[in-house]
């Protein structure tokens, strides 16, 4: 450090100039890269320049102050001010560097505050997987309510989003998504969505990104006659990590208003929650979901569910 201090440990990662060193004395800590002298390594790193250029290092070797060598090789120089990013090499059986894997599993026990009240089980997953300037992500829930043998939600739901980044902050957004209710009139949801998106910051602290979609969207009743439409809509994904990276507040969400007002007038389907740490991979989750679909006639869906579970994450 600039101060003279000297820190050990593992380097996790660097993005938007903070550094993130994980120790066995204080557990993940964040150090702002302004503060750093130079860094030595023992195991091997993907550096990103502020060029768009990236070299994978083997090690690094400490230099004079502001600068390090990486070495592969040969030495190379380079100031600590022209390095954007520093990630783990991830191959995970293809020979690909620069790919981060991440994702969850949640398992929940669901109360539920509708017409009835009832216990629930309610299984959700998300993956996200980003290499070079696409980020895809993939995300699924199951949800089953019975009381006294008679099953009053059973319905499942998958969504597909691909974000092709045309800076490092702007992308463009692709998202697929599709939901069946075995249970509700409206039985079948098709959306098929395009727009521009925003990536207000992704850093070790967490991330928050909206965007604006023109959907194409299809509804199919059990009772009434199919309904096509377009819509507008925005998707947002928020998450921020406080005390250590022990505790996780996160919302995620999207909300509609179709161009033909005799589909629905609005929809929304958003999660609120908080996350906590218990081990590395194991986490205690808590959210609130509200789905609304706020339609012209009498199939419409209104519900609040509370969730209580345990997730993985890795």
């Amino acid at each position: 450090m600039k101060n003279g201090d000297r820190l050990t440990g593992t380097v996790s990662l660097l993005n938007n100039n903070k550094l993130v060193l994980d120790t066995k004395y204080a557990g993940t800590v964040t150090i702002n890269w302004s503060e750093v002298s130079t860094l030595e390594t023992k195991s091997s790193l993907l550096v990103k320049l502020k060029q768009d250029k990236q070299e994978k290092a083997q090690i690094i070797k400490p230099s004079q102050e502001g600068k390090l060598l990486l070495v592969n090789g040969e030495k190379h120089e380079i100031a600590l001010n022209d390095i954007n990013q520093i990630i783990k090499p991830k191959k995970l059986g293809l020979e690909v560097d620069d790919l981060v894997w991440t994702g969850k599993v949640n398992l929940s026990l669901d109360s539920k505050h509708a017409e009835k009240d009832s216990s629930t089980f309610d299984i959700d997953f998300q993956t996200k997987i980003e290499r070079g300037n696409r980020r895809h992500i993939i995300s699924g829930e199951y949800n089953r309510k019975s009381t006294d043998k008679n099953v009053s939600t059973n319905n499942y739901s998958l969504d597909y989003t691909l974000d092709h980044f045309l800076t490092k902050q702007w992308f463009w957004q692709t998202n697929g998504y599709f939901k069946l209710d075995h249970i509700e009139d409206l039985r079948k949801q098709y959306t098929l969505g395009t727009g521009p998106g925003y990536q207000f910051w992704d850093d070790s602290l967490g991330a928050f990104s909206m965007s604006s979609l023109i959907n194409l969207s299809r509804y199919e009743y059990k009772a009434e006659d199919n309904k096509n439409f377009g819509a507008y809509g925005i998707r947002w994904d928020y998450n921020r990590y406080l005390w250590g990276k022990d505790i996780e507040l996160f919302t995620t969400g999207n909300a509609t208003k179709p161009f033909n007002s005799n589909v629905a007038r609005y929809t929304l389907d958003t999660d609120i929650g908080i996350r906590y740490k218990l081990t590395d991979w194991a986490s205690l989750n808590f959210k609130v979901n509200r789905n609304i679909v706020d339609g012209s006639s009498d199939a419409n869906v209104n519900e609040t569910r509370y969730i209580l579970g345990i997730g993985v994450n890795w």
